[in-house]
């Protein structure tokens, strides 16, 4: 069996000082982040189409629809607040253009945009079809 031997007062000494150091410098750093004040949310400006229901369309002043859904969840779980800025297809793709938006949606991809825009990864596919009914009529005899 073992016997304890009592710690040098030395060590007991250092012992007791690293752990003041320690908790000092955690509450030195609380108080300085409780002081900071919190930086602000970038806001990212986001061109919508005003009436393409359903992804994007207007419920008085309030912007709703399955994009606008999808983009509240985007801010919800980042560091963004996005503003969204609704007008006609033309005007939101020029405005993107010229730098006054920093993002558009409901983009499709086309070989002559992606020269001009960086695409993201699609969230959503749309596909359209065309059903086209031919009768056929038999002379008869």
């Amino acid at each position: 069996m073992q016997s304890r031997l009592p710690q040098p007062p030395q060590r007991k000494f250092c012992a007791a000082w690293l752990t003041l150091a320690t908790l000092m410098i955690a509450v030195l750093t609380f108080a300085a982040r409780a002081e900071e004040p919190e930086s602000p949310s970038p806001v990212v400006t986001i061109g919508v189409v005003a009436d393409n229901e359903p992804y994007t369309f207007f419920e008085g002043r309030n912007p709703a629809g399955f994009s606008i859904d999808v983009l509240r969840e985007v801010a919800s779980n980042s560091n963004l607040v996005f503003d969204f800025r609704a007008g006609s297809w033309p005007d939101i793709y020029a405005a993107f253009l010229r730098g006054d938006l920093d993002a558009i949606d409901g983009i499709s991809w086309r070989p002559d945009r992606a020269e001009k825009v960086l695409f993201s990864e699609p969230y959503h596919y749309r596909e359209i079809y065309l059903r086209i009914s031919v009768l056929v009529f038999s002379p008869t005899t």
